[in-house]
């Protein structure tokens, strides 16, 4: 097949088990573009593995050694992609990304999210806002992402707390704008440092 023809099932057992049984990262990389593409198709992404697998691959592959020109050109694709997940707010399908389990997937594999989280902050649609909102409200802060030190400094940050509010402000009509008052007081509670212990209760 031409690799354009190539689909999810043709690659899944190849992801699976590329630079570890199955030959080297230059077969990885070779099929790489395609295997990205495929991502953003709900069917073919169901086909192939989950993307905590694809993504250790980038480590398998040893990405942090790849040119420079190859590494932005995988962050640009996956910004786009991470742009696209953010157009569509979560539970609003059932084949919807949900931004936080992208986020978690990428943990261990890509060093900078400031390039993901500067997109989340540029865009004030709603269903970037719900993204946002679900994340702060539904995820343990015990889990590997919530503490992300680059991720939570950025959730403490003015800047998101006010992206919340402006968008319950222009989006107050709308049924789920009360998601983004509880984001909001789970941030409040977030950046309220912890109380240090007095004497007597060190005694």
């Amino acid at each position: 097949k031409e690799i354009r023809q190539v689909n999810g099932h043709d690659l899944r057992r190849f992801v699976w088990k590329a630079t570890s049984t199955w030959g080297d990262e230059n077969d990885f990389k070779h099929f790489l573009p395609r295997i990205l593409e495929l991502m953003s198709d709900a069917y073919e992404r169901h086909r192939l593995p989950d993307l905590f697998v694809i993504f250790q691959k980038l480590r398998y592959g040893h990405y942090e050694l790849w040119s420079g020109q190859e590494q932005e050109a995988i962050t640009i694709y996956l910004v786009a992609f991470w742009r696209w997940i953010l157009a569509d707010h979560p539970g609003s399908k059932e084949e919807t990304l949900v931004a936080s389990e992208f986020l978690e997937a990428m943990l261990g594999e890509i060093d900078d999210f400031a390039p993901f989280l500067n997109a989340w902050r540029d865009m004030r649609m709603p269903s970037s806002l719900r993204q946002l909102s679900e994340m702060i409200r539904n995820h343990s802060w015990g889990t590997p992402l919530a503490q992300n030190s680059q991720i939570l400094a950025w959730l403490c940050e003015d800047g998101t707390k006010e992206m919340l509010e402006e968008g319950f402000y222009a989006y107050m009509n709308e049924n789920w704008a009360e998601e983004l008052v509880l984001a909001v007081e789970v941030l409040e509670w977030l950046r309220t440092p912890s109380p240090q212990p007095s004497l007597s209760q060190q005694k």
